[in-house]
């Protein structure tokens, strides 16, 4: 697992800062070059690490979409028709550039996200993870299955897939770079085009994917990055030369793509919001599942849809495990990413975030649960939208914190007395995106898993994901699955061939005259 791992050669401090700095761009992309939004329009960002320091991006509009996708619509024509072995390669020389680059990415990532550095340096990882998988779909792609006979129709059959054509993807702003490779790589892979839109929260890296793609050898207009507010998004849902819309991101606002979409009769898919459940069982190690925990419910500051942010424990492991998770929640380091030593977290995106965040704790004592520790900035952080690890007890169902994503550094422990009880526990959500699973007893784990609801579940381990296996969840958590051996399935159509042999042929005979 790469996540958080530090490679050789990283970047840190004030030249972290100055590479990521240098490697920024703050216009759109589209036709292989960065160009100026109509009008000059930006946006302003403010340093999640140090919210007097503001950045800013362009702000496309509706010019900037039209234009877009008009030259994703023409480069389509051309690309859809390149060999997948060329395609492919276009993939790994993608793979090997972000690797090579990966310091000054990372930097960037956590310039723009707070991020500590390790943690974009992961991130990074997983990009290159996510080109280079794509590549193999792509090489292992079959366009054109053996023709068969059918009997029952007498007739032989063919089975075509042809690429999808122009998709829109829309990302969210906690994983800007790794979300926006899980929807490039495979559309390229399968021969589509694609527009982006980041969050308007995080355009950076995406961006900078764009120029890596072109340094790459993709043509022009295979790949465009709009930056800009919701807007965008929506009239690229809407557009009517787009084929396809796929978006991460709230509920709210995949409610709205779908409906945007509809009116074309778009394919859409859609990765939205959880609250995963971690089942700690009686016969469970504390010792290797409180860090699995710290990280499922700290990780990217707790921004993170499958966050497991519902800690369910049998009652005999209550006090213990509680007593535990506070003192190493406690333990964490909190901080920027350019400042003296490696934090373990860094801050909320924004002060909207943060301001959310709390408005969920208020809440939360309200109705009696009770904050074991953190619930308020660190001090000295003030200048930031810092959050310290927030671990809360006494939360039941019903309860807020038991059923709205929070998003951020907060963990509820709830006790449960039959493994009956916690499937029940886990399976109480309008969400199914994941779950994890901590026992020393594998059959007791396995049949646990199989009775939750959610795309994926982890077993003594938390978070891991791979390119190789498909992600996506049950119920509100989404539609459809992104990555996996089926990753360029939603971006392609299927197309039947039905031949009459010329061995067999015959007049059909249904029409009198013809028999």
């Amino acid at each position: 697992h790469s996540r958080g791992r530090q490679a050789r050669g990283m970047l840190r401090g004030q030249a972290a800062l100055d590479a990521a700095r240098k490697l920024l761009r703050t216009e759109a992309f589209i036709e292989g070059r960065f160009v100026k939004p109509l009008g000059g329009r930006i946006l302003t960002i403010a340093n999640p690490a140090n919210s007097s320091d503001t950045l800013v991006s362009g702000r496309c509009g509706m010019t900037e979409v039209g234009v877009a996708v008009a030259s994703a619509r023409s480069a389509f024509e051309g690309w859809s028709t390149t060999d997948p072995e060329a395609r492919a390669a276009v993939l790994d020389q993608a793979a090997a550039l972000i690797e090579e680059q990966t310091p000054q990415l990372a930097a960037l990532e956590s310039l723009n996200t707070g991020k500590p550095l390790r943690e974009a340096e992961g991130d990074m990882s997983e990009c290159v993870s996510a080109f280079r998988h794509s590549a193999g779909f792509a090489r292992a792609l079959v366009t054109e299955a053996p023709q068969r006979h059918l009997p029952d129709v007498a007739l032989d059959g063919t089975l075509v897939k042809e690429p999808l054509g122009v998709v829109a993807g829309v990302c969210p702003w906690n994983y800007p770079a790794m979300m926006a490779a899980w929807k490039i790589a495979p559309a390229l892979a399968a021969g589509c085009s694609i527009v982006v839109k980041p969050s308007e929260l995080s355009p950076y890296t995406t961006l900078a994917l764009a120029s890596v793609l072109q340094q790459a050898g993709l043509p022009d207009g295979c790949v465009s990055v709009l930056p800009g507010a919701g807007d965008v998004g929506a009239a690229l849902a809407e557009h009517p030369d787009v084929d396809k819309v796929s978006f991460t991101g709230s509920v709210p606002t995949g409610a709205a793509v779908m409906r945007s979409a509809s009116g074309g009769a778009k394919a859409v898919t859609l990765e939205l919001g959880g609250k995963s459940p971690a089942i700690v069982t009686s016969s469970a190690d504390l010792d290797r599942t409180v860090e699995w925990l710290l990280f499922g419910a700290f990780w990217n500051c707790g921004q993170i849809c499958s966050a497991t942010s519902r800690i369910l424990v049998a009652r005999e492991l209550q006090a213990e495990l509680t007593e535990r998770l506070v003192t190493e929640a406690r333990a964490l380091t909190v901080g920027g990413p350019f400042g003296d030593g490696c934090h373990d977290m860094g801050p909320l995106i924004s002060g909207a975030q943060l301001d959310k965040v709390r408005g969920f704790l208020r809440v939360a004592v309200a109705e009696g649960n009770s904050i074991a520790c953190g619930g308020a900035t660190p001090d000295g952080l003030h200048h930031g939208f810092f959050m310290a690890p927030t671990v809360v007890t006494g939360v039941k169902p019903g309860d807020t914190l038991w059923s709205e994503e929070v998003f951020g550094p907060v963990v509820s422990i709830t006790p449960f007395a039959t493994t009956d009880e916690a499937v029940e526990m886990a399976n109480d959500s309008r969400f199914g995106l994941a779950a994890a699973v901590f026992s020393e007893d594998d059959a007791e784990m396995r049949a646990i898993s199989k009775r939750i609801r959610a795309g994926t579940v982890w077993e003594n381990c938390n978070q891991p994901v791979s390119p190789s296996m498909p992600w996506g969840g049950y119920k509100m958590s989404g539609l459809g699955r992104e990555m996996g051996a089926g990753a360029l399935d939603p971006f392609m159509e299927a197309k039947v061939l039905m031949h009459q042999p010329k061995a067999t042929a015959k007049p059909l005979g249904w029409f009198s005259r013809f028999r």
